[in-house]
């Protein structure tokens, strides 16, 4: 097969040849392939919400959190095998690459590399390593922390969100939608996002530490862990907005770098998104805004002119009416 821009229905297989091998190809715009893209899209914000709580709450256990990351794991590796399958758009006139061999570069170029890395065990290594620590040892105090910063690496996952944001994008065309709504909701997530990181980075923080620190320091130790989660959420929002009410402090180096940080992301994506809000806030109502703008240059022209107060209140409410009208 090879590249063609002519429009066929929607097709799920479409057969292919390569290294002398009967091959299958799948149509990304059929209606089986845009459900199964779906679904990766779910399992992808789910994995982006509940992978930083499981790295600032739990320990690795074998648990039912453990085996419910493996069967997405396996979903997502699935997944990898459809895109070694699955044709793509080039160039601006939308020809369809149906190619075996050019699919396969594509997706070996970039987008393999990061799905390989965000579908690494991270918490299966750390149970293991757990799993032969001992605890009497003089170095257990070292060695959990260790493994309390190899969870971290579980994060790794959310790179799956460059390719979410990626899969959003085209198929986006497809469907008649407000994009100035669209692109307000997608920055309302965005600074929703940021403080949920913020807020599990704050709660697992104490854990490679000596002490507590800002959880003994604001009495919240004892607190369940939604307690817990809403005090730094509290926290983050008011680094993140820049008001800083004061009320929860950090009493350790660690944790003032970390506040550091945060404040310097927080305030440089906050900055960002609200600029970008006010031109998406202003394009939601173009009309009224051309009306309005339209209506002021009316009064400077009807004022210049010399028109009584009585006449230009006439020509206002009948261009206000002709508005209407249309």
């Amino acid at each position: 097969n090879s590249e063609s821009d002519q429009s066929h229905p929607p097709l799920i297989w479409l057969p292919a040849t390569s290294c002398g091998l009967k091959m299958f190809v799948l149509d990304h715009r059929s209606d089986a392939v845009v459900k199964w893209m779906l679904i990766v899209f779910m399992l992808t914000i789910y994995t982006a919400i509940m992978t930083p709580v499981e790295v600032a709450f739990f320990e690795t256990k074998l648990n039912a959190w453990f085996y419910l990351n493996r069967v997405i794991d396996f979903m997502f590796l699935f997944d990898m095998a459809v895109n070694f399958c699955l044709t793509y758009e080039v160039g601006n006139n939308g020809a369809i690459v149906t190619s075996q061999h050019k699919i396969m570069r594509n997706y070996l170029s970039f987008w393999f590399w990061l799905d390989l890395i965000s579908l690494v065990p991270y918490d299966f290594v750390a149970y293991m390593l757990t799993d032969s620590t001992d605890p009497e040892s003089a170095g257990a105090l070292a060695d959990i922390k260790l493994l309390r910063i190899i969870r971290l690496f579980r994060l790794m996952k959310l790179v799956r969100i460059l390719r979410a944001g990626r899969m959003f994008q085209s198929y986006q065309m497809d469907y008649s939608i407000n994009y100035n709504q669209l692109a307000l909701l997608k920055f309302l997530v965005s600074i929703v996002f940021i403080i949920h990181l913020m807020t599990c980075g704050l709660i697992f923080l104490p854990q490679i530490q000596d002490s507590d620190g800002w959880l003994d320091a604001n009495e919240v130790t004892d607190m369940s862990m939604g307690d817990q989660y809403i005090v730094a959420m509290y926290w983050a929002s008011m680094t993140v907005s820049t008001i800083g009410y004061g009320d929860i402090s950090l009493v350790t180096q660690a944790e003032r770098v970390y506040a550091s940080i945060c404040m310097m992301v927080g305030a440089t994506a906050y900055a960002f998104i609200v600029g970008q809000l006010c031109g998406l806030i202003v394009n939601l109502d173009k009309e009224g805004s051309q009306f309005t703008n339209e209506l002021s240059d009316l009064n400077q022209y009807m004022t210049a002119q010399g028109l009584t107060q009585a006449q230009q209140r006439q020509v206002r409410r009948f261009y206000g009416y002709s508005k209407e009208a249309r």
